[in-house]
C-alpha cells in the first residue's frame, strides 16, 4: 500500500494527507491533460502542412 493512502487511513491526520494528495494529484492530472492537448494541436499542424 502507498504510504498516502496509509496515513490517510489515521484518525487527525488522514484529512491533511489526503487534501495535499489529491491537490498534488490533481495539479499532476492538469499538466497531463494541457500536454495532450499541446500533442494533438501541434499533431494538426503538422498534419495539415504535409
Amino acid at each position: 500500500m502507498d504510504l498516502s493512502k496509509l496515513l490517510q487511513l489515521v484518525p487527525g491526520i488522514g484529512a491533511a494527507v489526503g487534501t495535499v494528495v489529491n491537490y498534488r494529484l490533481t495539479r499532476r492530472l492538469g499538466e497531463t491533460a494541457k500536454n495532450a492537448y499541446r500533442m494533438r494541436w501541434l499533431g494538426k499542424i503538422v498534419h495539415d502542412r504535409g
